[in-house]
């Protein structure tokens, strides 16, 4: 079985953490955007449930990220 914890999905999580506290955003905050609670995003945040696409474009709009950058970033990170 594949581990979720990539260099290349980390990276994914980092970026989205940074332009979070960036933000200036708490993870209630962002779970109220999408609607999900604080355990659902600091789940996604700690690796433990893996983003789908419809999702990192949500997230990405609530933090003020090109998803697109996002996944420029994600293609030039080494896998793992």
């Amino acid at each position: 079985m594949k581990t979720i914890h990539t260099n290349r999905y980390r990276r994914v999580i980092n970026l989205i953490v940074a332009a979070r506290k960036r933000a200036k955003l708490t993870q209630e905050d962002v779970g109220t955007r999408l609607g999900r609670s604080q355990s659902h995003v600091a789940s996604i945040e700690s690796g433990g449930r893996r983003l789908d696409i419809v999702e990192l474009v949500d997230l990405c709009a609530i933090v003020k990220l090109d998803p697109v950058e996002v996944i420029k970033e994600v293609i030039s990170t080494p896998e793992s």
